[in-house]
Formats: C-alpha cells, structure tokens, sequence
C-alpha cells in the first residue's frame, strides 16, 4: 500500500500545541487523538496514522499544520475523513475525501471471423478499482459495442469486459481507463477474410505497437478451410469458441522442413532435472527447488544451442502425453538473450524473448509475450508444439503437431542470433 497524506491546518496562522486534536474516518472510526500533547490511536490502526506535514516548509503542530498520515492504504480506505480542533473557547472541523483507486492489467485483445467479413472483437482486462470505462473507436470515430459486462473479483477489484462486431479490413481501438487518469489502449489491425482465390486472412493483434501478432488460415485453389464454430447463449451474445483447421499446404510447407537439434545447457541443473533419451532431452522441475512453484520463472529457463543468423528452421517440444496428460506451466519460442538472468521477471518482446506461455492461473488461455501481453484462447491442448522460425521476415510460428493446426504467430526484430527458448 501507498502512503497519503490527509492536509488540515489552522487559519489564521497559529500553534496546535495546546489543542485538542482528533481525525475520525466516517464520522464513526476514531482515528488518532492529540490531547494534554500526548497522541493516542486505536489498536487496529496502530503504526498507520501519525500527524505529518502538508508540505515540506510547514512547521507541523507549532504553526498549526494538523494533517494526518496514512500508510499502507488499501481499498477499504477510500471514504470520508473529518478533523476537529478545539480549545476551551472554540472549536472547527474539516473534512478531507480520499479516494483509492488501482490500474488493472493489460488489455486482452481477440478477433473472430464469423460469417463473411464480419469480425467479433472482443477486449477486457482485470483488476481495476473503481470499475473502468471501457470504449470502441475506429478512425471516424466512436464505435457502439454489443455490450459491457463487468464483474468483482474476490480482492474487490472489478474486471471488464466487452464485444463488437465489426467489418474488416478496419483498425479498431480499445480504450479502458479511469476518469482522470491515464487510459491503457490496444489497436486491433483486421486484414480481408479469406477469399475464394486462395488468399490468406491474418488478423494481427498490435500491442500498443510494439509486436504484431498473426493467426494465419491459408486457402489454395481447389481446398477449403474448414472451420467449427461453437457459439453458446451468453450474456453478451456470443462467446465464439474456434477450432482452427490449417490446409494440407501450409502442413506440408513446415513439414518439408528437417527438425534442428537442439542443445540444452546445464546452466540450470540447480532447478531442473536433464535426462537425454532416444526421443531427445528431458527437463524437468526439480522438487521444491523453485521458489515460484507452480509458476514459471527466469530460473528454470534455457536459451538453447545452437542459435541462428539466417534462413528457416523448425524443432518440437512435447508439452505432455496420454499417461501424465499436458503439462500446464511452460514456456516456448526464440530469444536473442544467449545468458539469460536469473532475476528476469518480465521477459517480454522489448527485451528480446518472444514465446508462447502456458499458465494454470489462466487455463483458458495461451499468452504471447508481447506488450501488453496477447492472449489466445485454448481450443485443445497439445502434446507437442512445433515452432518455426524464420529469420528473415522476423517471424516466430507455433503450431500444434499433432492436429497441424496453427496456434499463433509473432513478428519478432532480430539482431544477431536468435536461439531456441524454453
């Protein structure tokens, strides 16, 4: 929590000393109490209030600066704050509105084709007090969306949602702030659906500009794309689920390619466990030797060997099998970071690692490292991910091997040698 000072002072100008001073939060909570020069305070707010200066030329209590300190606000804290002063002869109060409020995360962004070139857009984001206005807004101006829907989470923050349905190609914006602060805003770029001549539809998600994100559903003359829609009853109209079916061609294209091997250092045997076998390495977490948990972190990842300066290259990681089912926490891609730090603890595309992350804490979600993170939906867990780099357009794609379906892709900014993460 954050420290805040309560401004009250005396007008005209005199000494507090010898007056009696009380802080009460709601006209019912005493606060703090100065009397005979002695301060008292309750037990539940011991060590949080103190008489503070409201500036840093105020003499305090001599020349009658009264404000009240709080440390470690918290929500609960936002109300109504009055002070009394009194004397023998007179007394006068004031009252002092404290409002906390807290920035939620970053923005989630999805676009979904339904039928024809209509896209369902859909933003939200968590933790925000009090609750966010969320808006639309494309290059001529504001958009309606289909609906709001916010909800509070058991810390007492609210969360926001909402969807729009819209035609592409446009540029879409999401805004979601709080009166008077700074807004978070993430761009939706939307290219033409896919048409019967056999042109690919990308719908690439732009962080604040400063990663591109792409799910790519090819066509070829003579081959359609299949897919299947699932489209519940919800509150906000649709909540459209899409399992993704990629074309012989672009199965075939990344299969032409040989898998590298790839090298694993020991650099973290301290927190992993590195078995090879005939299929390839092994890693896993060693027990209780990592302080996140269930968590990923900067101290069970490797930047593999070898890394690359050019060309097209592909390698596959199995995430789980049929006995021990799939593996929730991990993370996958490329990093231009050959030594990674211990002490990272926000890898993101700005800092040279672009991967695709699976975590429990979201279990309906992949998330990209990009900024703000993006954020796929989890159609089907897979057993093993394949990853296909090429260099020279600055492309990271993750797909699922077993089902040849694309799960996303990252447009990354190298320089220098890019090497498999894990």
């Amino acid at each position: 929590g954050d420290t805040v000072t309560l401004p009250c002072w005396l007008s005209p100008e005199q000494s507090a000393e010898a007056l009696d001073v009380q802080w009460h939060y709601d006209n019912k909570v005493d606060l703090l109490r100065y009397k005979d020069r002695i301060v008292s305070t309750p037990a539940s707010h011991t060590g949080r209030v103190s008489f503070a200066s409201r500036d840093a030329a105020s003499g305090g209590l001599r020349v009658g600066d009264v404000s009240l300190e709080l440390v470690n606000v918290t929500l609960r804290d936002s109300g109504e704050y009055t002070c009394y002063v009194s004397s023998n002869q007179n007394y006068d109060s004031a009252g002092v509105a404290l409002a906390v409020t807290e920035t939620g995360g970053p923005l989630r962004l999805s676009a979904l084709w339904t039928d024809g070139d209509v896209v369902n857009v859909s933003c939200g984001s968590e933790g925000w007090h009090p609750e966010p206005y969320l808006s639309w807004s494309d290059p001529n101006g504001a958009l309606t969306p289909g609906g709001v829907r916010y909800d509070r989470q058991s810390t007492g923050l609210s969360s926001v949602r909402s969807w729009l349905l819209v035609r592409s190609p446009s540029e879409i914006v999401c805004a979601v702030g709080l009166r008077g602060e700074e807004e978070k805003k993430a761009k939706l770029h939307l290219n033409p659906a896919p048409a019967a001549a056999g042109l690919a539809a990308l719908a690439a998600l732009l962080a604040v500009a400063v990663a591109a994100l792409g799910i790519a559903f090819c066509k070829t003359r003579g081959r359609n794309i299949r897919l299947k829609r699932e489209i519940p009853d919800t509150e906000e109209g649709r909540n459209i689920q899409l399992k993704r079916e990629i074309p012989d061609t672009e199965e075939v294209f990344i299969s032409l390619l040989s898998t590298v091997s790839i090298s694993i250092p020991k650099s973290r045997e301290p927190f992993l466990l590195m078995k090879d076998t005939p299929q390839g390495c092994v890693v896993r977490d060693r027990a209780n030797s990592v302080p996140q948990g269930t968590k990923v972190s900067c101290l069970t990842a490797i930047a593999g060997t070898p890394g690359f300066s050019s060309g097209e290259h592909r390698w596959e990681v199995s995430v789980g099998n049929d006995a021990i089912g799939p593996k929730m926490s991990w993370w996958l891609g490329v990093t231009s970071v050959r030594d990674i730090p211990e002490n990272e603890l926000s890898p993101t595309a700005s800092k040279g690692y672009w991967f695709l992350a699976s975590s429990p804490e979201n279990p309906d979600f992949f998330q990209l490292s990009t900024e703000p993170a993006a954020w796929i939906p989890v159609t089907s867990r897979p057993q093993t991910v394949g990853m296909y780099l090429n260099y020279e357009r600055g492309e990271v794609t993750f797909y699922d091997v077993q089902n040849s379906s694309v799960i996303g892709r990252l447009q990354a900014d190298f320089e220098g040698e890019a090497f498999p993460f894990f």
